[in-house]
């Protein structure tokens, strides 16, 4: 009931926030939010990790979740930022572009590291303009680099979850380990009960997966989790919804006249994107923040498709 219940709650919130921004300028509001992500975000890169092994987990408390906030607000706040020529713009904007990269470094998450590199391209084609910008950024994270993140200790990760799926690995990963194993039995849990599923919130306790901490273990895949609790009957306005988010996107980009608006609405895109990609490894269905940025993506295509 939780997740039902919680998926209502962010529908009411999207509907409040698109009412609330569609008339409103939206420039200032996207300094203001940079703004508060970049403290975040420097306490991420600073501060001592907060999760297991020293990551970094920001305001979240997980790593990986972390992780996901930052790609999901990195791209949606550049894209407003990308055409506000301010003068406190431009320093959000290097601010944001040299932490971001940094933070998801810090976090160590595998997933984030790859989602982070398939967004990039749209990240760099939003700031196209500003390319002395991105310059300046790139050797100043270069030289802050060594004194905020061990490389070598951020790199691991990757490196050990490529030797295990290659076979080369001298170190079991308990954490692909872990997770090949659920979607293993969520796969069959789907094909035990793929009409109705067996019930929002019933994944750990109906697959019977126990940890090695002596756990129940939830999917870590939203889009398993919604095909194994709740079925066809769930998948089927999951792909509709999914389907009209990107649609409504599209047709607003092609739609847009001007470079900021087909810059803004770019950055929600990517940014959900990211967030939908990171979906397959955890479970994001009532990340709230997600749901915060489409109904301010919704006012973004509301004012791009206005004369």
């Amino acid at each position: 009931k939780f997740s039902l219940y919680g998926v209502v709650m962010m529908t009411v919130m999207v509907a409040l926030v698109y009412a609330a921004l569609a008339e409103a300028p939206l420039g200032s509001l996207y300094r203001f939010l940079s703004a508060v992500f970049l403290l975040a975000l420097l306490a991420s890169v600073r501060g001592p990790g907060a999760a297991e092994g020293g990551r970094a987990a920001g305001t979240m408390g997980d790593p990986n979740e972390w992780a996901t906030m930052v790609l999901l607000l990195a791209p949606f706040l550049l894209g407003g930022l990308a055409d506000d020529d301010d003068g406190l713009a431009r320093l959000l904007r290097m601010a944001l572009v040299g932490l971001a990269p940094l933070a998801i470094l810090r976090s160590e998450s595998r997933t984030a590291l790859v989602v982070g590199t398939l967004v990039s391209p749209a990240c760099l084609y939003m700031l196209r303009r500003h390319r002395g910008e991105l310059a300046l950024c790139g050797i100043a994270a270069l030289f802050a680099a060594p004194f905020v993140i061990d490389l070598d200790t951020a790199l691991h990760r990757f490196t050990q979850l490529v030797a295990n799926l290659q076979g080369a690995a001298t170190v079991q990963d308990s954490s692909l380990e872990e997770r090949s194993e659920l979607f293993r039995q969520g796969v069959q849990l789907f094909k035990d009960h793929w009409f109705i599923g067996a019930g929002p919130g019933n994944f750990a306790t109906a697959t019977g997966f126990v940890s090695h901490t002596g756990s129940f273990r939830p999917a870590h895949n939203t889009y398993l989790e919604i095909a194994s609790e709740q079925g066809i009957v769930g998948l089927t306005p999951t792909i509709i919804f999914l389907t009209t988010v990107g649609m409504t996107l599209r047709t607003a980009w092609k739609e847009a006249t001007k470079d900021g608006d087909r810059n803004r609405i770019l950055g929600v895109a990517a940014g959900l994107g990211a967030l939908a990609l990171m979906a397959a490894t955890l479970g994001l269905l009532t990340f709230s923040m997600a749901y915060l940025v489409l109904g301010f993506g919704l006012a973004v295509v509301h004012q791009a498709r206005r004369e």
